[in-house]
C-alpha cells in the first residue's frame, strides 16, 4: 500500500495540476499601433461648379471639377487580435489652386491579410475649408459624413517598424456636394507593446 501511495504522489509531483497550468498562462500583451503617411492625391468635386456659401469674408466660392494636392495622414490604434486593430484615422488633403482643403476624421478597423499586406476602412466626419487670400486662418465651411478605405503593402519591415506603400479612397458628403479623394502615400508605422 505504501508503494502505491508513493507512486501516486510521484506522478502528481511530476505533472502539473490544471490549477498550476492555468496560472502559468501569460496574458496577451496590449499593443499600440500608429503611423504617419505622405503623398499626392486628387480631389473630385461633384456636381461640377457647385457653389459653397460662407458667412465669412470669403463669400460664396465655386468648387472645381477636380484638383491635385498634397495628401497627409496619421493613425493610432490598439491591436485587438494579432491581425486586427481598432484605429482612429485622420487624413488631410491640402488646398490646391482652388484653395479648398479637406480633412477626414474616422474610426475604423485595420486588418492584416498577411504579414505585410493590410486592408482598412472607417466612418466619421469630414470638414471642407476655404483659405481666403486675406486671412491667415481657414474658414470652416461645411461638415459632413465621411467614409474611407485603404490598402497597403509593407515594402520594408523590421520587428516593430515598417515602411509601406498605401492606396486610399475616401468620400465625404457636405449637403449636396460630394468630395471623392484618392491618394497614393508612403507611410511609416510603429508597434508599441505596453506589457
Amino acid at each position: 500500500m505504501n508503494r502505491v501511495c508513493w507512486l501516486a504522489f510521484s506522478v502528481c509531483a511530476i505533472f502539473p495540476s490544471p490549477t498550476r497550468a492555468q496560472n502559468t498562462v501569460q496574458p496577451e500583451p496590449v499593443v499600440l499601433v500608429g503611423g504617419l503617411s505622405f503623398g499626392v492625391g486628387d480631389k473630385l468635386f461633384t456636381p461640377d461648379g457647385f457653389v459653397v456659401a460662407s458667412a465669412g469674408l470669403a463669400g460664396p466660392r465655386a468648387v472645381p471639377r477636380h484638383e491635385r494636392s498634397v495628401a497627409k495622414g496619421a493613425f493610432v490604434g490598439v491591436l485587438v487580435t494579432r491581425r486586427v486593430a481598432i484605429v482612429f484615422d485622420t487624413n488631410f488633403t491640402g488646398a490646391g489652386a482652388s484653395r479648398f482643403s479637406n480633412r477626414l476624421n474616422t474610426v475604423g478597423v485595420r486588418h492584416w491579410l498577411a504579414s505585410r499586406i493590410w486592408l482598412g476602412g472607417g466612418v466619421g466626419l469630414g470638414s471642407l475649408r476655404y483659405q481666403p487670400d486675406s486671412e491667415n486662418q481657414a474658414l470652416r465651411l461645411r461638415q459632413g459624413i465621411a467614409l474611407n478605405a485603404a490598402t497597403g503593402i509593407e515594402i520594408v519591415h523590421w520587428r516593430l517598424f515598417a515602411l509601406d506603400l498605401q492606396a486610399r479612397i475616401s468620400i465625404a458628403k457636405y449637403g449636396q456636394l460630394r468630395v471623392t479623394h484618392t491618394a497614393i502615400q508612403l507611410g511609416y508605422e510603429v508597434w508599441l507593446p505596453l506589457r
